[in-house]
């Protein structure tokens, strides 16, 4: 694993920071934090890191989530069981837990024929994933997608899309029949490549429990920078 360069770090940690309404210094101070914030999405944002638990919620809903909030521990807030529980009026709908990591590097990478997708072939490729792993992979919102073909048919693709407003977060989905041929690497190596030329830094999210995609970030040589999970409710 390549470790991020300073500056980039500093970026990842400035984008937490106005997630998190805090001044940059301050986003990885230890314990348990809330931030009560205007933003009008009716949920609860839990982040956490080694020593850190972030959390964001509506400050309009204080009075009925603060009493929840309490009952949450470092080793639990992860635990989507507990906030599916804690949260049971509210109907709550439970996202993740998922990974972000960062690079700040190039990938090297092969010498494989790497296109760029367009969008009928894009639409052929999703019609073939599994049922939502289109959507998962990020790639329904790609701005720019780049694919490998065996016998000329699209096998593997990987999209950026835009984070921190350049196009640096990484998605890739290779398709069932074309598995275990190290084709998602190779087409992801170029979209890493290219998010770093363009933006200074490639982003990757994964669920937690998705190994194969944990197992090719770390293959990138991607440095993971926080867990999350997203909990919409009804008010």
């Amino acid at each position: 694993m390549v470790q991020m360069k300073p500056a980039t770090e500093a970026r990842v940690d400035n984008y937490w920071a106005e997630v998190f309404e805090v001044e940059s210094a301050r986003v990885w101070e230890p314990g348990i934090r809330t931030t009560w914030t205007k933003d009008p999405w009716p949920g609860v944002y839990v982040l956490v890191r080694p020593g850190v638990v972030r959390l964001r919620a509506p400050r309009p809903e204080r009075a009925k989530l603060e009493p929840v909030f309490r009952t949450i521990t470092a080793e639990g807030a992860l635990n989507t069981r507990h906030w599916q529980n804690a949260l049971a009026a509210f109907s709550p709908q439970v996202l993740g837990p998922a990974i972000h990591s960062y690079r700040s590097d190039p990938v090297a990478r092969d010498s494989w024929d790497i296109e760029l997708v367009s969008e009928p072939d894009l639409a052929l490729f999703a019609r073939e994933a599994e049922d939502g792993e289109f959507e998962e992979s990020g790639l329904a919102n790609a701005t720019r997608v780049f694919g490998l073909r065996e016998h000329g048919k699209l096998a593997a693709a990987t999209g950026l899309s835009a984070w921190m407003n350049e196009p640096s977060d990484v998605g890739v989905l290779t398709l069932p029949w074309a598995r275990r041929r190290g084709y998602g690497q190779l087409v992801a190596a170029a979209a890493v490549n290219e998010a770093i030329a363009l933006a200074g830094i490639a982003r990757w999210r994964s669920l937690a429990n998705n190994a194969a995609s944990r197992s090719l970030a770390r293959s990138l040589g991607f440095e993971d920078r926080g867990e999350n999970i997203g909990i919409r409710l009804s008010f």
